[in-house]
């Protein structure tokens, strides 16, 4: 699939403002993108049978990161809890409960991991239970809309102007609130494509996508095992050329080997919450193309009409979906003012079992999006696998991009960048070794996505995102 395909099929072919953009590239090098999660941690007991951890992590995806400490203190990856996953090329902080002893925890060596024991707790902690992201995140390379260098003091000024067109469109330092293509898989986008044959009652199709989908930019090794598994050898064979690193895909052959006649058992077999997170995708790109498309009709993410559904914001910044309205012709005037006050937000569907549709003009567009995506079949109870059935809900059509401060920062040698970075641009790519350098600093709610305010202000290609 090429970058085009992509990323309609994940529904970010646009941007809400049209003002000048900044290019340029992130994670040249993994320091660059740094996320801390802001969490009220458990209470701590000494008798808790759970150990509180902070882990800061440098270039490791959760799910791996969970899989390997798993294995270094004995126990199922399931008992194991976080509150959200990060992204991999960076450097992220967070909170974990371990159903551990301190003592195995205190003694896990792993490269690029510090953990530190915060005690003992009774609590788990739990998906979306933290309270924000703060992000610190450099944009190198910077340069215009025809690849021409622009130095960070013009990159700034067009940043402001941009924020100025977005206020106007969702709100005091909002930002249309898209789901980042790392949902879909920053480096292989399957991951709502695994999820849509899941919802389908079809592991097989999911362990294929899954197995064998080609990546961009994967190694020789991986992309040789890939296409063998599409040629149609059997997973006993495939096991025996698997790359060491592909771990989620030897557990799924690994089953397979085994029960051949139970695909099922093999997608069980990966952790809870990435299982869930394909599901999720399904529902993330649905919600993208809502999204473009109410941009595209030219109607507002802050100014709601008859027939949306508004929700109250709550304390951290999320769609409280207990305190729905649908948009009635008499209450335009205080709902627009519930929305620009930061106490509301219009909304857009994540389909489930259990999620409010829109009415009239807006609700329209939602079926047609679903309709048009092919998904409007789709029995979102899931009969054939009921505990991974979502319940859906309404996400936020903006969000807050809370503090936000972008200040110049100093340019580094190429040494310190990295191969990417000494390569310079591929074709296609709109970003300048020449350029300025900006850090942006800012907090997110829960679910929110630091390249989905990003891609704003640089509006590149999805893969100079990282």
């Amino acid at each position: 699939m090429n970058e085009e395909d992509h990323i309609h099929s994940i529904g970010l072919w646009r941007h809400a403002s049209s003002a000048p953009s900044i290019g340029g590239i992130l994670r040249s090098r993994t320091e660059d993108f740094r996320v801390d999660e802001i969490s009220k941690h458990p209470s701590l007991d000494p008798r808790g049978r759970f150990t509180l951890i902070r882990a800061t992590l440098k270039n490791w995806e959760t799910h791996r990161f969970i899989t390997k400490l798993a294995q270094a203190v004995g126990i199922s990856k399931q008992r194991i809890w976080f509150a959200g996953t990060k992204d991999k090329r960076a450097v992220t902080s967070q909170l974990f409960t371990v159903d551990a002893p301190v003592r195995v925890v205190e003694l896990v060596g792993l490269n690029d991991v510090d953990i530190e024991v915060i005690g003992r707790t009774h609590q788990k902690m739990s998906l979306g239970g933290h309270q924000a992201n703060r992000f610190s995140i450099v944009v190198r390379g910077c340069c215009d809309e025809h690849g021409a260098p622009i130095d960070s003091d013009e990159a700034k000024n067009r940043v402001e102007v941009a924020k100025k067109a977005l206020s106007d469109l969702c709100g005091p330092n909002a930002v249309p609130n898209w789901v980042g293509p790392q949902r879909f898989g920053a480096g292989r986008p399957v991951t709502h494509t695994v999820g849509r044959a899941l919802v389908e009652d079809d592991p097989m199709g999911a362990i294929d996508i899954y197995v064998g989908a080609e990546g961009p930019h994967e190694s020789e090794e991986v992309a040789a095992f890939r296409a063998k598994w599409r040629d149609g050898c059997d997973a006993s064979d495939a096991l025996s050329d698997i790359p060491k690193h592909l771990n989620y895909e030897r557990m799924l052959l690994e089953r397979l080997a085994q029960k051949p006649d139970d695909p099922w058992s093999a997608i069980h077999r990966l952790p809870n919450s990435l299982r869930t997170m394909m599901i999720h995708a399904v529902q993330s790109g649905i919600f993208n193309h809502w999204l473009a498309h109410r941009l595209e009709r030219g109607w507002s993410l802050v100014e709601p009409m008859v027939g949306d559904v508004v929700c109250a914001l709550d304390k951290d910044g999320r769609a409280d979906r207990s305190r729905a309205i649908i948009a009635a012709e008499h209450r335009l005037d205080w709902l627009a003012h519930q929305c620009r006050s930061g106490r509301a937000t219009i909304t857009g569907p994540l389909p489930g079992t259990d999620s409010t549709a829109a009415e009239g003009e807006p609700g329209e567009l939602e079926k047609t999006v679903i309709h048009d995506l092919g998904l409007g079949d789709l029995d979102w109870s899931m009969p054939h696998r009921p505990s991974l059935s979502p319940r859906g809900g309404r996400r936020a059509a903006t969000m807050v991009a809370d503090g936000l401060e972008v200040t110049p920062s100093p340019s580094l040698s190429d040494m310190s960048l990295g191969e990417r970075w000494t390569d310079g641009p591929s074709e296609g790519e709109r970003w300048s070794r020449e350029g300025g350098c900006l850090r942006f600093r800012f907090e997110l709610p829960p679910g929110g996505y630091a390249t989905s305010a990003l891609r704003e202000f640089m509006q590149v290609p999805t893969r100079q995102y990282g």
